[in-house]
């Protein structure tokens, strides 16, 4: 009976394990058909390294002694970043083999969590790729160069040029020799097979052979220049020859096709000649590195995915509105380094249409007038883009916040890198027209161009993409003479966007499943185009953006209009005004109702930070609304945010407590002397007094 029990619990544990080692393999399979995809590189089948804060810190700031690191900065919903993506990949993958001494990386300054060192090294547009030393070199971050082309042959020869200039004395020689009798001047050359590469100045055919030969014992492989080389009777460049120790040398191979064609030649002149000499070789070339990506938490992309309620794609969501404002806030504009001068006035300009015109809720609507007025009471004309972040923070409030979150539902692409946020700001821009074309009936109208004005000066100096801010500023510089009115406001725009959707229909940034299209189509606005023509009503056009685009035509999801609330321990419950009265009783699926609770929980969270942070760390660029009688803003390091002061870190009932104790401690110190010094010296004098009426 025992050994039939253990028997069968032995089956089950095999089984068991059975069953989990099935499961492992399943996943492995998974892992191997799919791979991971990091932004826009993937690690089945690019050699580019994949980055982000915290690999950027440990292998690009903390890098090897010899080792120099060419990184992309860009960001992965960018267009044009989408375009460059195949020639990094395939500079990456032409300097594979140079791994030990050259790293191709890249990190995308589209997620949250990269925004430090894009903001280090001042990223304001993209893609930007910068070249870094090796970490031996004095002063190295000041060393670091950018590369201003994007050509691949071109980019090939500045790194080249870079690797030259700051090759570390471990590393192959990379210079062109000045005379025929440095070859005699290396240690051990004669021990070697000494070839030598005759080439003109632009070429980079020797350094790239030099740099492939470089981990093949016996031979050495050097360079000279064509100004120093023809009164030795050569003629003909590139050229590949080899020298004997005495002294002779014959030619073995010369450039006639492409240059890269021209290399792959001479490696292999090379490896035959040293075959046919009959020279012991090793080869120590690494072979392909599997570079470790860090895979960025795609936890939201999934999660949407999983949502069984899809969004109307002809809607405008105050989702993706609330999402473009809060990557715009806290991602493109606290990438900057520094913002002052221009850039300062474009991001007040640009706060302010947001503060007339943004139709979000309440709580989101008085956030944006929290930060008006922190940027019209500035006392500094510059802060960095860290300071900026910090200031949003400090705004932060039960009834005025901005939502930290980033998921698009009527911009969300069928792959992370299409649509999202260019959709959601397009869209952003739209209802800011259109807002004040709204705020122009029945009163007097301000200026038609405000807000194309401010979305122009956001575009020039905060916009990630550099090839989509370029095209924005040649479209909009007819705006002055062209807009009159907030109706043709509304309209300019809507004829810009439909140039950019023409100019990009087809293109590789386009997202395959949702096409650029003339909007509106016509199954969206039949009566915008008449049957027998291709041209625009523009009327009926204008009516149908201004109901598309109006307050009311806004669909809130549930999320966004009802949810529960808790603050120190107390729940409280709270609900927004809706403008879709069937939203109210739609019943909140998972996504919402996580996101809601973390919204507030990251509120709570900054509130408790505040409390126990120093009026230094605190005050920030904050100004108080108090003046000089001059009329220039004084600072105030004692404003309040809700009920907690700056003064020290101390709260109102620390500084009630603190009068108190005071006033106690007073009372009895005046006790206390009265009892040791005034009573003992009266008594002294009446027993003086007794005794001299006894005499």
């Amino acid at each position: 009976m025992h050994k039939s029990a253990t028997s069968t619990l032995s089956m089950y544990q095999l089984q068991s394990r059975s069953v989990l080692f099935s499961l492992v393999a399943i996943l492995c399979l998974t892992h191997m058909v799919e791979g991971f995809k990091d932004g826009l590189y993937s690690t089945d089948t690019d050699f580019v390294k994949s980055l982000n804060a915290d690999t950027f810190k440990t292998e690009v700031i903390d890098s090897r002694p010899n080792l120099i690191w060419i990184v992309e900065f860009y960001n992965s919903w960018c267009g044009h970043c989408i375009h460059f993506a195949p020639t990094w990949k395939k500079l990456a993958e032409e300097m594979k083999d140079w791994a030990d001494l050259l790293v191709i990386g890249a990190i995308d300054c589209s997620q949250p969590v990269n925004v430090k060192p894009c903001r280090q090294f001042d990223i304001n547009s993209y893609p930007t790729m910068k070249m870094f030393p090796p970490m031996e070199m004095v002063g190295r971050l000041d060393k670091v160069t950018p590369i201003k082309t994007q050509s691949l042959p071109e980019i090939k020869s500045i790194i080249l040029d870079f690797m030259t200039e700051f090759a570390p004395v471990t590393w192959p020689l990379l210079k062109h020799l000045d005379q025929m009798s440095d070859l005699w001047q290396e240690k051990n050359v004669l021990n070697s097979q000494l070839f030598i590469i005759f080439e003109e100045e632009k070429s980079q055919i020797g350094r790239q052979v030099v740099l492939d030969m470089r981990n093949v014992t016996g031979i050495k492989v050097r360079m000279m220049l064509k100004e120093q080389v023809t009164k030795f009777g050569i003629t003909e460049y590139p050229s590949l020859y080899k020298f004997n120790p005495d002294a002779t040398y014959s030619k073995l191979a010369v450039g006639k096709d492409s240059p890269e064609s021209d290399r792959q030649a001479f490696v292999k002149h090379i490896k035959e000649e040293m075959k046919n000499s009959q020279v012991n070789t090793l080869k120590v070339i690494p072979e392909k590195q599997q570079h470790n990506l860090i895979n960025v938490d795609r936890t939201k992309s999934s999660d949407l995915k999983e949502q069984t309620l899809q969004p109307n794609r002809n809607q405008v969501n105050m989702q993706d509105l609330e999402s473009a404002l809060h990557y715009s806030l806290r991602q493109e504009i606290a990438i900057c380094l520094t913002i002052s001068g221009e850039r300062l006035e474009a991001l007040k300009n640009y706060i302010s249409v947001l503060k007339k015109y943004f139709p979000g809720r309440e709580a989101v609507q008085l956030f944006l007038v929290e930060v008006w007025r922190m940027l019209a009471n500035l006392n500094s004309q510059d802060f960095t883009g860290e300071e900026w972040m910090n200031n949003l923070d400090g705004l932060q409030e039960e009834n005025h916040y901005l939502p930290e979150v980033i998921s698009w539902a009527s911009c969300r692409g069928s792959s992370p890198q299409y649509r999202g946020f260019p959709c959601s700001m397009w869209t952003l821009f739209h209802v800011l027209t259109v807002g004040a074309y709204a705020q122009s009936r029945g009163r007097t109208p301000g200026d038609p161009r405000e807000v194309l004005l401010a979305i122009r000066g956001y575009m020039k100096h905060f916009f990630g993409c550099n090839e989509c801010s370029k095209h924005f500023l040649e479209m909009s510089q007819s705006v002055t003479s062209e807009v009159t009115s907030h109706t043709e406001s509304v309209l300019w725009l809507w004829r810009g966007h439909n140039q950019v959707n023409k100019r990009l229909h087809g293109d590789e940034s386009e997202d395959p499943k949702f096409p650029k299209v003339q909007f509106p189509p016509r199954n969206v606005c039949p009566q915008c185009k008449s049957a027998d023509s291709m041209k625009w009503d523009e009327e009926r056009v204008l009516s149908f953006l201004i109901g598309f685009y109006s307050e009311a035509g806004i669909f809130v999801p549930a999320s966004l209009q009802t949810f529960h609330r808790e603050e120190d321990n107390n729940s409280l419950d709270s609900s927004k005004n809706s403008l879709h009265e069937q939203s109210k009783e739609k019943e909140l699926d998972w996504w919402e109702k996580k996101q809601g609770d973390r919204d507030l929980k990251h509120v709570r969270q900054l509130r408790l930070r505040k409390r126990k942070k120093s009026s230094a760390n605190q005050v920030g660029i904050y100004m108080s609304s108090d003046t000089h009688q001059d009329g220039s803003s004084k600072f105030n390091p004692r404003r309040q945010f809700g009920n907690v002061r700056s003064l020290w870190g101390l709260t109102e009932l620390d500084l009630s407590m603190c009068v108190v104790f005071y006033i106690i401690s007073t009372a009895i110190i005046l006790l206390l002397y009265h009892h040791f010094i005034i009573r003992r010296h009266m008594n002294p004098c009446k027993n003086v007094k007794a005794k001299s009426l006894s005499l």
